[in-house]
């Protein structure tokens, strides 16, 4: 009797179809192409649409059900990034009223469409924020800021994988 319970016990945790969000590859049905042009960049910040929009190709090729196309004619779904805003501010000082640590942070806003309609398959807004040491050379600072801002980007694009996985 206890190996039927454990059986069936067995069977239904199993067999149920349960999966772990964002570990599939659990996308709308219809979507094999995407097209991934540039994001639109609304922050003060320069350039940072690049290495945005390479930052979320790079996490859509873990997809193995998606590829990403180069012409706009060949997707079935094309996609609308926004980076909404860009930042850094102070976050701690020290004991003579110094900056000692900054905070960097970014929201952006990604919208998937239908190619043949434009209807909107799915939508989400993503915001993080990486902190970073100060220091007194220019150019050294300026690095962590960049390997900050390099960070955020690639949680954004793993964060918009995983959501758009646990969507469908």
């Amino acid at each position: 009797m206890m190996r039927l319970i454990c059986l069936l016990l067995f069977l239904t945790l199993f067999a149920c179809g349960y999966q772990v969000p964002g570990n599939g590859s659990a996308i709308p049905d219809g979507i094999k192409a995407l097209y991934l042009p540039l994001f639109l960049n609304q922050s003060a910040e320069p350039r940072l649409e690049n290495s945005v929009t390479d930052a979320v190709a790079e996490a859509f090729s873990q997809i193995h059900s998606l590829r990403l196309v180069s012409d706009k004619g060949e997707a079935d779904t094309f996609a609308e990034g926004v980076i909404l805003s860009y930042g850094t501010s102070a976050l701690s000082y020290d004991s003579q009223d110094n900056i000692r640590e900054y905070l960097a942070w970014m929201a952006i806003e990604l919208k998937l469409r239908r190619a043949s309609d434009g209807k909107l398959l799915w939508q989400n807004r993503v915001e993080w924020h990486e902190p970073y040491l100060t220091n007194a050379d220019k150019s050294i600072q300026n690095d962590l800021e960049n390997a900050a801002t390099r960070e955020i980007e690639r949680r954004i694009a793993d964060e918009l994988l995983f959501r758009l996985q646990s969507d469908f």
